[in-house]
């Protein structure tokens, strides 16, 4: 009763729903408290779109194609510094912008790059346009109106004196997690750079799957999941291992715990709700 299309826009939605939360987990008391290593977070992603993608195979064939090792190199760079940004400049702010950037990427990528039909060209600018600016606007609101708002000051009598004393508000202040130590403007530069590095190092996660399509592979959609988690674990293993070493061989510090009893549960509802997104994307491209 439905056509592809409608399949599609479902699909969309299930993305946005699914890539808008995965990242409230790492916000979680838990993991604040336990300064989790961005690495390690992100090895929980990886783990869970590598499992996730088995299921595939109960209604699909086998099928792996190494531009997954390509895709999984776009995607835990990215992935470790959403996860860096999150820490540093919240959840609506980090996911905004880099939100604003991938959708440029994404179009570039699709318009320029791939030649995808867009029957409109005009239209189709004028609204990613608006979409980037409504975005960022609603990313950067909070500050604003954080450096707009002076704060208040309240008035208490003390019953043992006549004298007035003004009570200063008590400044709320969200911990940032393993970045606690880093001075305010430094961590704030940090986030930042972390989130424009997501949004564009991230904006080509798309690409490898497109120039499997386009060579002639019969990998596409959602029969390239499988690639996909075999590539993004291999990635994030090689880069725990040179992260390992440098630490111990070079600054000689220990290297960062996996904590599996904080990480069980926000690392694998991360993980799960972000394989969700991309199983929902890789379904849409189909």
């Amino acid at each position: 009763w439905m056509n592809e299309v409608w399949w599609g826009y479902l699909a969309v939605l299930g993305a946005i729903i699914a890539f808008g939360s995965f990242g409230v987990p790492i916000k979680s008391k838990k993991v604040r408290e336990a300064n989790v290593d961005p690495l390690i977070y992100q090895s929980y992603k990886s783990f869970w779109a590598l499992v996730t993608s088995v299921i595939v195979f109960t209604y699909r064939p086998f099928y792996y194609t190494p531009w997954g090792i390509l895709g999984g190199l776009f995607w835990v760079p990215a992935g470790i510094s959403a996860i860096i940004a999150i820490n540093c400049i919240g959840l609506s702010v980090a996911q905004g912008l880099w939100s604003a950037i991938l959708i440029i990427i994404s179009f570039f990528y699709g318009v320029v790059v791939f030649q995808e039909p867009v029957k409109v060209l005009p239209f189709g600018l004028s609204g990613v346009s608006l979409l980037v600016i409504g975005v960022v606007g609603m990313a950067l609101s909070p500050a604003i109106f954080e450096k707009k708002s002076p704060p208040s000051k309240s008035i208490q009598s003390d019953p043992s004196n006549e004298e007035q004393i003004l009570i200063e508000p008590t400044e709320i202040v969200v911990q940032p997690g393993i970045f606690a130590s880093m001075p305010p403007t430094k961590r704030k530069i940090l986030g930042y750079s972390a989130a424009v590095f997501c949004g564009t190092w991230g904006g080509s996660i798309m690409v490898p799957l497109k120039i499997a399509e386009k060579s002639g592979s019969t990998t596409s959609g959602i029969n390239y999941v499988f690639s996909f988690g075999v590539g993004a674990m291999i990635v994030n293993v090689f880069m725990i291992v040179v992260y390992f070493l440098a630490l111990r061989l070079v600054f000689d510090r220990p290297v960062p715990s996996f904590q599996l009893r904080v990480m069980a549960v926000p690392g694998s509802i991360s993980g799960i709700l972000w394989s969700l997104g991309e199983r929902s994307l890789k379904l849409k491209s189909s």
